[in-house]
């Protein structure tokens, strides 16, 4: 009797060599069950920036990593790509074009374009950011012996937990990463800029953002509200320029009503100290520390230098 190869149920898999389960929501599920939630970010062409700019963007994106008290993974996925579509449609307009002046234009253009595809490659560029889930804090007596074992089988047999608590237990500490909706922006760098407010994902060409907008404080102001352990690192405006310093202020206010109900509240870094001084609130924190970085590290759990140092002593 003939079997239909169709029929035959395949038993091997590259599949099978991947180390995820399944990806359920959004979160990725690792075969040793370790999870990790991925997010898509924008990217900016950092030479178009002015200097003032390019310092204000590596401050804030210093700032974001100092605050982070747990690891990410930064992914940039790149692609060749194949502009010949783009150079073709350039053609077209040329041809098509009747100014003189317009169509030299875009034929000096498109040699351009041409040219500089002939010298480099032209690269498609995505950014992701990964927040991971250790399957040890899953538990240590299950998950663990789970890992040690899979050191040393290549095959991995089944999840150290089910499926659904894995996800459960993923979302329960996963961190909420807030982002601001708006921003109150500035065309320059200086205290008596032009201003205006905006969502945040749409700031025009030229202009900068010194400040969280009313919707953004709204929100932070809320979540601030709600929390029960406090712990600030870092302004989120140039609160130096009175006109972009609302946004810090709220917050800070928000941190001393919320201590004032029960929170704890730690603040720590010397950009924030200098803000709270200003609003004159320094003393309605339960701990204020001088270390900003340091601080984030020890509350890690790192050992530093200096205390381990004291301790050895």
């Amino acid at each position: 009797m003939t079997t239909d190869p169709l029929k035959i149920a395949i038993k091997g898999s590259t599949q099978d060599h991947l180390p995820i389960e399944d990806i359920v929501d959004g979160v990725v599920i690792m075969k040793d069950g370790s999870c990790a939630s991925i997010m898509q970010i924008s990217s900016v062409n950092f030479d178009l920036l002015s200097e003032k700019e390019q310092s204000a963007l590596v401050a804030a994106y210093g700032g974001i990593l100092n605050s982070l008290n747990f690891p990410i993974q930064i992914v940039v996925k790149s692609s060749t790509k194949d502009v010949g579509v783009y150079l073709k449609r350039l053609l077209e307009a040329e041809k098509k074009q009747t100014n003189k002046l317009l169509k030299e234009r875009i034929k000096n253009y498109r040699k351009f374009i041409d040219e500089t595809v002939k010298k480099n490659d032209v690269l498609s560029k995505t950014f992701y950011i990964v927040i991971k889930f250790s399957s040890l804090e899953l538990g240590i007596k299950t998950a663990g012996v789970q890992t040690i074992t899979n050191l040393f089988n290549k095959k991995v047999t089944s999840l150290p937990y089910p499926k659904a608590e894995i996800l459960e237990k993923a979302k329960a500490k996963n961190v909420a990463i807030h982002l601001p909706e708006d921003s109150v922006i500035a065309d320059k760098f200086d205290a008596a800029s032009n201003t205006d407010i905006r969502p945040s994902d749409a700031i025009p060409d030229g202009w900068m953002g010194l400040d969280i907008g009313p919707k953004a404080t709204g929100i932070f102001s809320e979540i601030i509200n709600k929390s029960k352990t406090i712990l600030w690192n870092g302004p989120v405006g140039v609160f130096e320029f009175d006109n972009f310093s609302n946004g810090t202020f709220m917050v800070a206010d928000a941190v001393v009503k919320a201590t004032e109900k029960g929170a704890f509240s730690l603040e720590g870094g010397g950009d924030t100290i200098s803000s709270i001084n200003k609003f004159k609130l320094a003393d309605k924190f339960n701990y204020v520390s001088t270390a900003g970085g340091a601080m984030l590290e020890f509350c890690e759990g790192r050992q530093l230098p200096g205390i381990r140092s004291i301790l050895e002593d």
